[in-house]
């Protein structure tokens, strides 16, 4: 089969008509695809492009196929830029055709391709922004004034910023179609416009603007009827913001959904999602096993666990700095810092253990505090804070008493399980 099997730019034009007329949305994702860039069949004939079109492709639609083999040439020629601008043009038509479909819903399937599109270029983009604007940056340290003012004019994340507007353009439409039956609506679409909007938003760090469409989603009753792949993407960022949030076991949910249901071939998106599930794991008491960290390549994990198990303190200072350019890749590193309450107390037990009685006295505590963090002069106020601080959040059962000198400590469950205390 070639590689785009329509032979001329007229029988092109009729496959489009015919997939309009037909309400073929899969077909309309063949051919308005910014994959054809890359098509050398289809650029054989791709500077053809006339004002012929119009004979063969009705309207509103002759202007979405006009912007389209605009934004393929500039792609073609490394113009991305420009290729950008065209497709969100195109964008704002594709907006127009939506609202004028009153009574169904099947350009859906093209939209969600439409704005995966949307978003791929938004970054190329941005991309060839910032190469230019480092050139500028280099002409500036030169002495160029203009270089100076174009600087100024190049804003940072520009057109992944436009793209969200065009997105929330989409999604407008999407979300006002108040028919009472999904077969025929568009709010269907809803999710996958989203999960585009969650992508640019992650990546220009702005997760404040997830929240509206959050509530928007919910308020919609569409979950259910979304497609298993929609499920995963939706959850995976909302699990990441759950987390970011500090909501732990709601974040737990949702990742062990996405782990649990994310295609077993998709290696790359296993090992990201359990690089925001592993610490929450760990902050409910639960350790990864080396096989798991070894199978996706996740040793960064084995120090801190290690560390944690053993209640040494200074290794997870240790392992937290040698690893600490990943865990801030990753918007992790706060999350991970939180683990020392956990070795702390895991530490305490051990010491419990060794003094074999609910009374233990401090100086041992101290001794073994000391000893962890061999660094530090660690004074016994400190452990007095630490102590109490562990008492206060339930991780441990028990009192000080300042006068004796000792933790006394509960005979009953005197440390209870960190998932026990989450919940």
């Amino acid at each position: 089969m070639a590689d785009f099997p329509e032979r001329s730019l007229v029988e092109y034009y009729l496959s489009i008509k015919r997939a309009v007329q037909n309400e073929n949305g899969h077909e309309l994702c063949r051919l308005l695809s910014i994959d054809l860039a890359h098509r050398p069949s289809f650029i054989r004939f791709l500077h053809q492009h006339d004002s012929n079109k119009d004979i063969f492709v009705d309207p509103p639609w002759n202007m979405m196929v006009d912007l389209h083999i605009k934004t393929v040439r500039f792609m073609h020629d490394s113009n991305l830029l420009d290729a950008f601008n065209e497709k969100a043009n195109s964008s704002n038509e594709l907006s127009k055709i939506l609202q004028a479909q009153r009574e169904t819903n099947w350009c859906v399937t093209f939209m969600n391709k439409h704005s995966v599109d949307l978003r791929r270029l938004a970054i190329r983009a941005d991309a060839e922004a910032d190469v230019k604007r480092s050139t500028e940056l280099v002409k500036v340290k030169d002495g160029d004034e203009l270089s100076r003012s174009n600087i100024k004019l190049m804003k940072k994340d520009e057109n992944m910023e436009r793209a969200c507007e065009c997105l929330m353009q989409l999604f407008r439409v999407c979300a006002t179609d108040t028919r009472s039956t999904l077969s025929n609506s568009k709010r269907i679409g809803m999710i996958s416009i989203i999960n585009q909007l969650f992508k640019i938003y992650f990546r220009i760090n702005k997760l404040h603007l997830c929240k509206p469409l959050i509530r928007a989603l919910d308020n919609a009753n569409i979950f259910d009827q979304c497609t298993l792949a929609q499920k995963v993407t939706y959850n995976y960022y909302l699990g990441v913001k759950t987390l970011f949030d500090l909501r732990i076991l709601e974040a737990e949910r949702l990742l062990d959904f996405v782990f649990a249901n994310c295609h077993p071939d998709s290696r790359k998106n296993l090992r990201l999602t359990l690089i925001f599930l592993i610490p929450i794991k760990m902050l409910l008491g639960r350790m990864p096993s080396k096989q798991l960290l070894d199978q996706y390549d996740l040793g960064h994990f084995n120090d801190i666990k290690k560390a944690v198990i053993s209640g040494r303190i200074g290794d997870l200072d240790n392992a937290i700095e040698t690893h600490s350019d990943f865990f801030w890749r990753y918007g992790i590193y706060l999350i991970i810092e939180r683990l020392r309450p956990i070795t702390l107390r895991n530490l305490f037990r051990r010491v419990a253990k060794c003094a074999n009685s609910h009374l233990v006295d401090m100086d041992l505590i101290l001794s073994a505090v000391r000893m962890v963090q061999p660094g530090e002069d660690i004074k016994m106020e400190e452990v007095h804070c630490m102590l109490s601080n562990l008492i206060y959040e339930g991780k441990i059962k028990g009192y000080l008493s300042i006068g004796h000198q000792k933790l006394v400590l509960s005979k009953t469950n005197p440390f209870p399980s960190i998932a026990e205390i989450m919940r």
